[in-house]
């Protein structure tokens, strides 16, 4: 079930709501060992409940859902980029093919966005997401260069 509850956009309520979007909040509850109830009422922009800091790590940890760690690393300036295992049986070709793939996913949706000169939300999420699956893309491209450079990869 959606959290459909207006949330101000980059808020702290909104990555959480991202977050149990994601995990589902009858999972993310039976966790936490709290209602779903009670989850909703956390998640509410308009109550004054909140999580901790270490709880919100212990979720991030546990599901393994980025959505807390990119609204934190958006608050200090920077952008999360997920952590990637270098696999010694990919080939440079494959990635030359995902770096290519991604750029041209994320480039078609920015053009379809500012087709009409005028940005929307929805859009503006949609080119982002294109945006951070490219960086993933690279940042697999660099660890893998990295590990060649460092000779632990054939």
């Amino acid at each position: 079930m959606a959290l459909t509850k207006p949330r101000q956009v980059g808020s702290p309520s909104e990555a959480l709501a991202e977050f149990c979007d994601a995990v589902g909040p009858k999972a993310v509850a039976a966790f936490a060992d709290i209602s779903v109830s009670t989850l909703y009422n956390l998640l509410n922009p308009d109550l004054t409940g909140d999580i901790s800091y270490a709880r919100a790590a212990q979720w991030t940890d546990h599901f393994k859902v980025p959505a807390l760690a990119e609204h934190m690393a958006h608050l200090a300036g920077g952008t999360f980029v997920p952590d990637v295992t270098v696999d010694a049986a990919a080939t440079d070709m494959a990635a030359l093919c995902d770096l290519v793939s991604k750029s041209s996913d994320a480039i078609g949706e920015f053009a379809k966005a500012r087709g009409d000169g005028e940005w929307t939300v929805s859009e503006a999420r949609a080119v982002r997401r294109e945006l951070r699956e490219l960086l993933v893309s690279i940042h697999a491209a660099d660890r893998r260069l990295a590990a060649i450079e460092a000779g632990t990869v054939p």
